[in-house]
């Protein structure tokens, strides 16, 4: 995985190859028309975790690029300290996402985003709740 620094691009340019996830992103963010949720699938390595939280970066960022965020706004700054407070990412904890976990997440998304117009839950292995 590709570490991302504060001021560097957050982009599909951080992923190598996946040519078609990247036109079908690309052209979802030309376009405006989202779906109210994705899934990413595939094997292990290819990029899925690196591409949700890019999506999460570009629909927050400010001054969004056609392909990823700009890197250097507050809201980019944000994403990439892990502060952002209208991008949560939810990983397994020893093995599986605990049932407390889920119902703390249902109980957050009755309220409305913090700052920007949406909020983006990344939810990794979703398999393991």
């Amino acid at each position: 995985m590709t570490s991302l620094s504060r001021t560097s691009p957050i982009s599909f340019g951080a992923i190598s190859g996946q040519q078609k996830a990247k036109l079908i992103w690309q052209r979802i963010f030309s376009t405006g028309r989202m779906a109210h949720a994705y899934l990413f699938r595939g094997p292990d390595g290819v990029g899925k975790q690196l591409c949700a939280k890019i999506v999460a970066a570009r629909l927050h960022c400010l001054q969004p690029k056609g392909d990823g965020g700009c890197g250097t706004c507050t809201s980019c700054r944000k994403y990439a300290s892990n502060n952002h407070p209208d991008i949560t990412i939810i990983n397994p904890e020893g093995g599986t996402i605990k049932i407390d976990r889920v119902r703390e997440l249902c109980r957050s998304l009755d309220y409305p985003p913090y700052e920007s117009e949406i909020r983006v839950i990344v939810i990794e292995d979703v398999h393991t709740m």
